[in-house]
Order: C-alpha cells, then sequence, then structure tokens
C-alpha cells in the first residue's frame, strides 16, 4: 500500500474540494430554479417558513455535493496509480470490461444496478418525491404542508421497497455466485506484480 506524501494528501483534499463545489454549483442551479418556479406559482410556497425551504434545499444539495466530491478523489486516486501497481490494475480493468461484454443485457442490467445502488436509491427518492408531488398538486382540500408531508411518506416507501429488492438482488447474486464458484480462487496479483517488477527491473540493466 503507497503511503500519500503531504502534498498529495493536499491534492487530495483540494480534488475533493473542488469536486464538491462543483456539485454544489449543480445543486445551486436546481434549487434556485426550483425555488423561483414554485415561489411564482405556489402562493403557500412563499408562506412557508425559511427553515422549511431550506431544508428542502439541503436535501437536494447534500447528495449531489457528496457525490461530486467522492467522484473527484477517485478519479485523483486513480491519477497516482504508475508502474507496476498500474499495470496490474490496467490489467483488471481489462479482464472487468471483456467479462461486461460476455453478460446478457439482463445480466449487465443487474451488475450496473448492483454497482450503483445507492445513486439508484437516492435517485429513486427523488423522483418519487417529484412524481408524488405532481400528483398532489392536484389536489384542492390538502394544503400545501399535507401535500409535502404525503409526498415525503411515499418516498419514504419507495426507498424501502428499493432497498428489499436490493437485498432481494444481493442475496441472488451472492447465491449464483456460491453455485458457479464454490471455492474463492486465490489471489496471485503479488506475483503477477514481483515478476512484472522482475521484467522492468532486468529492461532497466539491459539498457545499461
Amino acid at each position: 500500500m503507497k503511503i500519500w506524501t503531504e502534498k498529495e494528501h493536499e491534492e487530495a483534499w483540494h480534488a475533493n474540494l473542488k469536486g464538491g463545489v462543483e456539485g454544489a454549483t449543480y445543486a445551486t442551479a436546481i434549487c434556485t430554479t426550483g425555488w423561483y418556479a414554485l415561489n411564482r406559482s405556489y402562493p403557500k410556497f412563499r408562506a412557508l417558513p425559511v427553515t422549511l425551504k431550506g431544508a428542502m434545499c439541503v436535501t437536494v444539495a447534500a447528495p449531489l455535493i457528496v457525490f461530486f466530491a467522492e467522484e473527484a478523489g477517485v478519479k485523483y486516486q486513480q491519477s497516482l496509480w504508475q508502474g507496476t501497481g498500474k499495470t496490474i490494475i490496467d490489467e483488471q480493468a481489462e479482464l472487468k470490461r471483456k467479462r461486461w461484454e460476455a453478460l446478457s443485457m439482463g445480466e449487465k442490467a443487474k451488475e450496473w444496478a448492483k454497482d450503483n445502488q445507492w445513486k439508484l436509491i437516492g435517485g429513486g427518492w427523488v423522483g418519487s418525491m417529484a412524481v408524488a408531488g405532481g400528483i398532489l398538486a392536484r389536489n384542492p382540500y390538502m394544503s400545501f404542508s399535507q401535500k409535502l408531508v404525503q409526498a415525503r411518506v411515499v418516498a419514504q416507501a419507495s426507498t424501502l421497497v428499493t432497498l428489499i429488492a436490493f437485498g432481494v438482488l444481493a442475496g441472488t447474486h451472492q447465491a449464483q455466485s456460491d453455485n458457479s464458484q464454490p471455492q474463492e480462487k486465490e489471489d496471485h496479483s503479488w506475483k503477477r506484480i514481483l515478476e512484472a517488477e522482475e521484467l522492468r527491473r532486468t529492461g532497466q540493466e539491459i539498457k545499461l
């Protein structure tokens, strides 16, 4: 495991910060547009306390900021890969790409959903809030606060169903993996690292 220098720690922090700022920019655009549209179209929204409006904006902004900051941090870490370690990682990426191409469309959908489950859960929560809010907005007998509470309940129920579905999917995937591969393959990546490093040193000696 590579130990980061103080400079690399600082650069990683700046990468995360830059990603967070990018996420905050998108969040600001979304919240500003939504705030303006709701203030213009719904008098009951204008009557809501500023704290409640702010909480609604935070609900949208926080996931975006965290997502963009994390993505930027991962990209910075990948930029540090070099030498033999980078060769092994590139090999693993190539094997993963070939495995992906060999999957059927259904298997690709399951694999993609498994790899992006938290993004789908967050997006599903926001989407269900929007759909439920749009349907409830037509109800003239409910106040805006009641509509907001009901939309949140629907979003929470949708999130719970999504979590259960991903749990079932994960269990099925694990069972299939256990049946197809009863014994875990031994990791020989350290051997490939030593061999690649030995070849690299031999090549340098020949040049000298």
